[in-house]
């Protein structure tokens, strides 16, 4: 059986693969499992070596976990796509090939393909597309009900201004609706507890971040970002946050290039919150556009650099910081 997840929306992928991981473990306590994230490890042979060999010494079941596929060169995927010929598993023991795979739109149609056409297993392909407004808004009242067990809601002004405000991002959004939970207990979530809540410190620490660099003020950047580390914050999403400005600020320059110069068009044109486009139109004096173009594709670089094991983010953030 070969279960292959993939798609745009990263959150659902990730929680289906977890769902259907901890399903395999409560169903075979004694089997083996390996995992493989090719963003880390590229020995297929080790790959190899897990499909043909058996399940255990107290279990015939077995599952392999192929996460990141899309990171190893074509060559490589090639090779990986021929060892999941059923020829290549061992007769009579039971085993379960998670594929989970994020992006990269050519490589799923070509791995949904050859599954179809080569393996003779049986395939659960599902596909996780990016939700569109509207669902991600059903999405977050049923994940609310479910997590709260009926206890809290949402009124219908405040769900806009969380979709918003988040730009609809899955992760994000979940984890504002634990907090939202927390904080309410029992009741309507309304649209000043998102303000409260979710507008909050990390938003403003990095728009003084970004303030901060855009003047080019390197000391008082690099005190803002240690802070940040300090609150708890990781280089990681430090960067993505940046990023995401970056982001926000080229969308609202290409608006204000078009004529289109009122916040509350620009946010419902860009599907980016009121507040943010208040700040990020004050933020755009010290950003022309080339320089914005050459920061995204510096952020990509350093991006790509990072999740091969190129670059250390500790590192990397810092010369981010310092060449924008």
């Amino acid at each position: 059986m070969i279960k292959f997840y993939f798609g745009n929306e990263k959150y659902l992928i990730f929680h289906k693969f977890q769902e259907q991981k901890a399903k395999f473990k409560r169903e075979n306590p004694n089997a083996h499992i390996g995992e493989f994230d090719f963003e880390q490890v590229t020995d297929l042979n080790q790959v190899r070596e897990e499909l043909v060999s058996g399940g255990g010494l107290f279990s015939s079941e077995k599952s392999i976990i192929l996460k990141n596929v899309g990171s190893l060169n074509s060559l490589e995927q090639e090779r990986l796509l021929e060892m999941l010929k059923i020829s290549e598993v061992s007769e009579g023991d039971e085993l379960i090939v998670f594929i989970v795979l994020l992006g990269k739109d050519k490589l799923q149609s070509k791995l949904k393909g050859f599954l179809t056409r080569k393996s003779k297993r049986n395939i659960e392909s599902i596909e996780f597309k990016k939700k569109k407004e509207a669902e991600v808004k059903e999405w977050a009242i049923s994940e609310l009900e479910k997590r709260s067990d009926a206890n809290v809601g949402i009124e219908k002004k405040g769900l806009n201004e969380l979709v918003l405000m988040m730009n609809g991002d899955l992760w994000r959004i979940s984890n504002e609706l634990d907090k939202l939970i927390c904080f309410v207990e029992k009741g309507k979530i309304d649209s000043e507890d998102i303000q409260r809540l979710c507008s909050g410190e990390i938003e403003a620490g990095i728009f003084d971040l970004v303030d901060a660099i855009g003047a080019k003020n390197l000391e008082r950047a690099m005190t803002l970002k240690n802070r940040l580390i300090t609150q708890g914050d990781n280089e990681f999403f430090i960067f993505s946050m940046i990023v995401s400005q970056v982001r926000n600020l080229i969308k609202i320059s290409d608006c204000v290039t078009k004529g289109i110069s009122k916040s509350d068009q620009i946010a419902k044109l860009c599907r980016i919150h009121p507040f943010v486009v208040k700040k990020t139109l004050t933020q755009l004096r010290s950003f022309p556009i080339e320089k914005l173009r050459l920061t995204y594709k510096l952020a990509t670089d350093i991006d790509r650099e990072a999740k091969k094991g190129q670059r250390d983010m500790k590192e990397a953030l810092d010369y981010f910081i310092a060449k924008i």
